[in-house]
């Protein structure tokens, strides 16, 4: 039935409650007699009238000229089905009580009365299963009109869902009530005798239960479809918005309302292509808040380059969906994401910037892209494919204008003309119009004066015009060059000429924002910046006191040693930065006083948006700056090259004053803080390096007078590199970091030396980059030399010198040397524990490490000694950290993996256990895709092996697999190691052919890919043995012994004495010999359950 002809049809049952209404009162004035039950019967008719009319009234205000959804479709087909009822019932009645009172409701005499109470009577019970019936469908009609007024007329979900789920309970309880008939019951208990009263209750109970149906329904649909979980966009929607309301229509219509049988075969995506400044930007924000209840989750990302389209599909996507914190990841999980969602790709302008690899694959989803290049138009796939802005309309342009000046309507003709000539002069550029009014608003200028400033301005600035700007629809002459740019300016000279401190201070901070990246310049940023120095401060003077204790215990110096240091301490001296750090005056001062004033800084920044230089988002507490307004920014009015260096210079010591360096900056803020720097420190840097790069180009050759170091670099700069570093490092930038670490080490080697804390650490830190990027001799070199100076200057029980040895061991391990490896970390327990304690944080440390190291011995004694070292590590961390730190977490996982190679089964069947509820704490607290989750994946797999789960382990190390490879890349270490472990479950399941073919490509990838040793890394070490052991299994004994020979070689290569991985192997390749040389000729197959397999650690 069609849900407007079902409420049309319906419509005309107002004329027979009309009808029926008057036709009773007639009957009431001629019968005296009856006029209590004629009452009731005109008053119930009058109820049915009154809903009936709040329907169509309903009907009328929302459904005639509108499209309808799935969920307001439903509810008025069966408003409609139940009014088609119910005028049925009406027809009944007014046919029954005419048959009773007759065509002429008077009563002609007693006769005529006694005929009419006799009729009465006959036709009572009818009368009685009518009325009831009509009060039914009355009650249904009530509670459909109360689900169509929840569902269309709230403004918020939450209360519409509410509401319905109070409906659905209420209509329960009647439907309950009517079932076991106690509620006819309460009203007539003579009813429950009538022979219609099984067919009442059951038609009761069947509409009630279609209303509970289609309110679920609407209610699941609401909490599925329309509930919007995550909104996300470049910028805040301007409170001045004006313009553009057909192109936002139209678009809606392309992109989401559709009505072709492609709509949801596609994904969905439109362009919007114009000059800077013409608010392509704005329009998709106000598109997406618009339609925000039509997104299940609106994410936006930055396109200016390959870099911040992967920072921020990190940041914005990938953090959000919980998977792995890289662009792959967070494509692949919106490729996969079954509700509705927009992604907005914001300023695609670089032509090298390929956006295919960008796009979400598969069909779902819409892309809004905003773009200044041609030829990303061919992206858009719906409608035209795309927008191309220039100007607003001129009525739109004026009217921002008079907005944005804080001009209400009506406007009069002479101050609507002062608009229309400004925005002709700005291009009809939405940025601009919108600049100039906050001017105009500010009280900088007037409407009849402003275009005489703006001329003034534009010809001040010689060399920095920007290029011609398009007018509205190519039909307006070019705005003249620099025209924008001088609309910047005025709002700058304003502000300047107010000579206050909080002038002073919002210029500074615009200069100093003009280095960094344009989006997401935290407020949090200002506030660390200052209040960092407190926690420094009182660290340096603790390091101070160190040195000053280790000066009283250090060994007499040589003559050689004496001159040495006295030597640093001069070139200490010529080379510190004795100026107070470059930065705004606002924090330089708040860094000196040891307070942050945010009423100052306030005030400062809301200078510059009440400008509209600025963009404050108040939700995320973050400022951002338009593209156009950034750049000018750089070279606002008499900014000279110098002043650009020393404002680029305080945009990178602002970012350097948020981090904490080690062994501060532990809390989780900290963490966080380090992945919204990212984009801030690119940028910075991209700064610095074209400000150096143009004074090398300016630069006459000329001899450099005496230098030591490289020209700028000292003490803050130093600081700098080893924060910005550590910012590097965590984001897992280790080729970036290690350009930072490296001069970072040269100059501290220069200045203070080996002996000096600071220069070790930085060495230290420099051998973990290094271990990263697979380069573990180099950085095995920087540990030893690092240990050599803590013997010389501190000793060998020193805690630094056990440090750096505990530092090197990890080292040897991952480089395969389990016997150097074991022995440093022997010496180093044995340390920690005379001089910390057992329990002591860095001894259980030292032991978790140990117990992984031993249990590759293949002893029985070596496999308690690591239990012993594992569960006493666990315990120590529960106490100190607590049961879900990660470092506990990684001592369950070195306990389970020892478990996997015992294969004891009481111990097997505990780590599966302890395992399950390690990995759903990492997914809980690191996301589904995070590299330790994966990690926690392969070693509950691992421990499922041992227990001959071996389908589950297949799953398991599977999906780890496919993750790993979509976020890091097939040839990355941990998937080809992920693949090892696979290709030994599938030896255990008998698959031996798979299993082969899988190490033959695993060990060849292995040889090219793998950074360092290639072909004898101990990875591919494992996997090679494993491979012989598969080549054994399927009687391939040439193959077999060939490839124990190239793993024995490769074991004595990075070993300097037998390897226990050798000597295993040995004894394996013996046995297998002594089995073929019993059954000569004969192929024999072992199963991989009879194959002692040789495991590496991941």
């Amino acid at each position: 039935m069609d849900v407007f002809s079902a409420v049309v049809t319906a419509a005309s049952l107002a004329d027979i409650t009309i009808r029926l209404i008057k036709y009773l009162r007639d009957v009431k004035q001629a019968a005296e007699d009856v006029d209590e039950e004629i009452d009731s019967l005109i008053r119930e008719v009058e109820s049915l009238q009154v809903v009936h009319t709040q329907i169509q009234e309903e009907y009328e205000r929302h459904v005639q000229d509108a499209a309808l959804d799935s969920k307001e479709n439903i509810l008025w087909f069966h408003t409609g089905k139940t009014l088609q009822e119910t005028r049925q019932l009406a027809v009944k009645l007014e046919i029954c009580v005419r048959e009773i009172y007759g065509e002429n409701p008077h009563t002609k005499g007693p006769i005529d009365g006694l005929r009419k109470a006799n009729r009465k009577r006959s036709r009572d019970s009818r009368l009685v299963d009518i009325r009831n019936q009509i009060h039914t469908n009355q009650n249904c009609l009530q509670l459909w009109f109360s689900i169509i007024s929840s569902v269309v007329g709230s403004a918020r979900q939450e209360d519409t869902t509410e509401r319905l789920k109070e409906i659905n309970s209420t209509v329960m309880e009647i439907a309950e009530l009517i079932d076991s008939g106690e509620l006819l019951a309460s009203q007539n208990s003579s009813l429950q005798q009538l022979p219609s009263h099984r067919d009442l209750s059951k038609a009761s109970v069947a509409a009630l239960s279609s209303i509970v149906a289609s309110a679920t329904f609407v209610e699941q649909s609401l909490s599925r479809e329309n509930v919007n979980r995550h909104f996300d966009t470049p910028q805040l929607v301007d409170r001045f918005y004006t313009g553009r309301e057909q192109e936002a229509k139209q678009l809606e219509s392309w992109l989401l309302q559709s009505n072709s049988k492609s709509s949801n075969t596609k994904q969905r995506r439109f362009v919007v292509l114009g000059v800077g400044g013409s608010g392509k930007t704005q329009f998709c924000c106000k598109f997406a808040d618009d339609n925000r209840a039509r997104f299940w989750g609106v994410f936006w990302v930055d396109a200016r380059s390959h870099e911040l389209l992967k920072q921020t599909f990190s940041q914005n996507v990938a953090q959000y969906g919980g998977v792995g914190a890289n662009a792959n990841a967070a494509l692949h999980w919106l490729s996969n994401l079954e509700e509705a969602w927009l992604l907005i790709i914001d300023n695609a302008d670089d032509p090298e910037v390929k956006l295919d690899e960008y796009l979400p694959k598969g069909s779902r989803g819409h892309v809004l892209i905003t773009t200044r290049n041609p030829a990303n138009k061919s992206y858009g796939n719906v409608g035209p494919g795309y927008y191309e802005f220039q100007g607003l309309q001129d009525g739109a342009a004026s009217s921002l204008l008079l907005k944005a000046a804080g001009r209400s309507p009506p406007w009069d003709t002479k101050i609507t003309n002062w608009a229309n000539q400004i925005s002709s002069a700005l291009g009809y550029l939405a940025l601009a119009i919108a600049v100039a009014g906050s001017a105009i608003r500010e009280g900088f200028c007037q409407f009849h004066d402003y275009l005489d400033w703006h001329e003034e301005q534009r010809r001040q600035r010689p060399g920095r015009a920007s290029s011609p700007t398009p007018g509205r629809d190519g039909n307006i002459d070019d705005p003249q060059p620099g025209s924008v740019e001088a609309t910047f300016d005025i709002s700058y000279k304003a502000i300047a000429d107010r000579g206050t401190q909080e002038s002073a201070d919002a210029l500074q901070l615009l200069k100093t924002f003009a280095f960094l990246h344009c989006e997401n310049i935290r407020f949090a940023f200002l506030e660390r910046a200052v209040v960092n120095a407190a926690a420094e401060a009182e660290q340096q003077k603790n390091d101070i006191k160190k040195m000053n204790e280790l000066k009283r215990f250090a060994r007499r110096q040589n003559w050689s040693q004496w001159c040495n240091a006295r030597l640093l301490l001069v070139l200490t001296y010529l080379n510190r930065n004795r100026s107070p750090p470059v930065l705004p005056t606002v924090l330089r001062d708040g860094r000196r006083e040891g307070r942050f004033s945010k009423s100052r800084v306030r005030a400062a920044l809301r200078q510059l948006t009440q400008c509209s230089l600025l963009i404050h988002n108040d939700q995320k507490d973050t400022y951002s700056m338009h593209p156009l307004v950034h750049e000018w920014a750089r070279e606002a009015p008499d900014t000279t090259f110098g002043e650009q260096v020393v404002w680029c210079e305080a945009a990178a010591m602002l970012l350097s004053c948020c981090v904490l360096l080690p062994p501060l900056g532990t809390t989780t803020e900290d963490e966080r803080i380090l992945t919204q720097l990212l984009p801030h420190v690119d940028h910075v840097r991209s700064r610095q390096a074209q400000i150096e790069q143009w004074i090398r180009d300016k630069r006459m050759a000329r001899m450099k007078p005496l230098p030591i170091f490289e020209s700028g670099f000292n003490r803050d700069r130093a600081l700098m590199y080893a924060k910005f570093s550590v910012v590097y490092a965590y984001n897992t930038r280790f080729e970036d970091a290690k350009k930072l670490q490296i001069p970072l080490k040269d100059f501290l080697l220069k200045v203070a030396g080996l002996q000096s804390p600071v220069t070790r650490r930085v060495h230290l830190a420099l051998a973990g980059t290094l271990l990263q990027l697979g380069e573990g001799d180099e950085a095995s070199k920087l540990q030893e030399s690092v240990i050599q100076s803590c013997i010389g200057a501190l000793g060998l029980e020193h805690r630094d010198t056990l440090a750096a040895k505990l530092s090197l061991s990890e080292t040897r391990f991952n480089q395969g040397q389990f016997s150097d490896a074991r022995n440093l970390q022997q010496e180093v327990v044995d340390g920690f524990q005379r001089i910390l304690g057992a329990e002591h944080e860095e001894t259980l440390n030292a032991m978790d490490y140990l117990g992984r190291t031993v249990k590759f011995f293949f002893r029985d004694e070596d496999r308690r000694q690591a239990r012993q070292l594992h569960l006493a590590a666990i315990a120590g961390f529960r106490k100190i950290y607590g049961d879900d730190n990660n470092k506990t977490l990684t001592a369950y996982e070195n306990l389970g993996a020892l478990a996997a190679w015992s294969g004891e089964r009481t111990e097997l069947e505990e780590a599966n256990v302890t395992m399950e509820r390690v990995l759903d704490i990492r997914r809980t607290k690191l996301g589904k895709e995070h590299g330790y989750t994966l990690m926690a994946m392969a070693g509950l797999a691992l421990v499922k092996k041992g227990l001959g789960q071996l389908s589950e382990a297949e799953t398991l190390i599977g999906e780890a697999i496919a993750i790993a490879e979509r976020n890091f890349g097939a040839a990355h270490y941990g998937c080809l190691f992920g693949r090892y472990r696979l290709a030994q479950i599938w030896a255990a399941q008998g698959r031996l052919a798979e299993a082969e073919r899988q190490l033959v490509q695993v060990t060849d990838w292995q040889k090219r890919k793998l950074q360092g040793r290639g072909s004898n890394h101990p990875d591919r070490i494992a996997a090679l043995v494993e491979l012989a052991a598969v080549y054994n299994a399927l009687g391939k004994h040439d193959e077999c012994e060939r490839t124990a020979d190239e793993a024995l070689h490769a074991l004595d290569t990075i070993s300097t004495q037998e390897h226990p991985f050798a000597t295993k192997l040995k004894a394996d390749r013996e046995r297998w010999r002594q089995q073929r040389a019993e059954m000569p000729g004969e192929v024999q197959q072992e199963t991989q359950t009879e194959t002692q397999q040789i495991l590496l650690p991941v």
